[in-house]
């Protein structure tokens, strides 16, 4: 039976000072996300330019099949564009049309407890 299951019990994972098991990393800030994803993006766009500027210097000194390596380069760079656009739209929409949520407040007009309509109209408390 040792050979199956090991009489050892297995060692717990470490703890954080809130008493909380540590299983996965903390949430990143915002701020440091979305400066990481521009980041990301100015580099692949800078790639997909570098790569259509050298297939195209490629394609003027030897022609042939480099040109349609350049198409396709060229291609792949205006799909990027489109896409990097349509996301800039989606964000400006979000922000456009989301709002956060104010808590309510109550007048004094009308107290804190909710008056129940039942089906025939009649307010019952």
């Amino acid at each position: 039976m040792r050979m199956i299951a090991p009489t050892q019990q297995p060692k717990r994972p470490p703890r954080s000072n809130d008493g909380r098991y540590v299983l996965v990393p903390r949430p990143a800030d915002p701020r440091t996300a979305k400066a990481r994803s521009l980041a990301f993006r100015r580099s692949v766009l800078g790639s997909l330019v570098l790569a259509s500027v050298s297939t195209a210097f490629l394609a003027l000194l030897r022609g042939g099949d480099m040109l349609e390596v350049h198409l396709l380069a060229d291609g792949c760079l205006l799909f990027y564009v489109a896409i990097l656009f349509e996301t800039k739209r989606r964000a400006d929409e979000r922000t456009e049309k989301v709002r956060p949520l104010r808590p309510v407040r109550h007048s004094v007009a009308e107290p804190r407890e909710r008056w129940l309509m039942s089906a025939s109209g009649e307010r019952s408390r």
